[in-house]
């Protein structure tokens, strides 16, 4: 009699084996998904570019002249100015510029790799706000919420030993990053 209550026992078992083979094949699965690869070599880049053919002697004197006028719109004014200089003479007087030393100086901070360095500092906060979104946190910690859940519901069937990132780390690690980022940016942005 036993060996009949074993083979019962066993029968059912493997009866509850066959019902739940069809919701095993149901189950989902661990999602894949893509890393998160910033691009941080074009943020870099223009951290890590300077002026180095712009004499600071230049800067110095531009710089000097435009806060000794005290208005905002005088820099733009200028630079858009040196456009309207024919033959050397001053659009204004038409006196000659030859030997000016400030006006070169308005040529040399004015120049095109001058300009265009000037314009991509003043994307840095938007190109920092992209590379920081990449790093998708919410994406990240709702995937790992995910792998919790689907490693809990195999956990009857299989002997699963999953290792999930540490979101606490990488939460650390992310604000570091921005505001290291952040730091580097307002030191780019503001006058020597």
């Amino acid at each position: 009699m036993p060996e009949r209550l074993e083979e019962i026992a066993t029968t059912e078992q493997q009866l509850r084996q066959a019902d739940n083979l069809a919701s095993i094949r149901t189950r989902k699965g661990y999602d894949s998904f893509a890393r998160f690869r910033p691009d941080l070599a074009g943020l870099l880049a223009i951290l890590n570019t300077t002026h180095q053919e712009l004499s600071s002697q230049a800067e110095d004197a531009v710089r000097a002249h435009v806060d000794h006028i005290e208005s905002a719109d005088f820099k733009s004014w200028a630079h858009n100015g040196l456009n309207f200089i024919k033959n050397e003479t001053c659009p204004f007087c038409t006196q000659s510029l030859n030997g000016i030393a400030l006006i070169d100086y308005y040529r040399e901070c004015f120049d095109e790799a001058f300009s265009r360095l000037t314009g991509q500092v003043a994307t840095l906060d938007d190109l920092k706000g992209r590379v920081m979104g990449t790093l998708n946190l919410p994406l990240l910690q709702s995937r790992i919420e995910q792998a919790e859940a689907i490693t809990d519901l195999w956990a009857g069937e299989l002997d699963l030993k999953v290792e999930l990132p540490n979101l606490e780390q990488i939460k650390a690690r992310y604000e570091e990053l921005d505001a290291l980022l952040t730091q580097l940016v307002v030191q780019k942005k503001s006058p020597r």
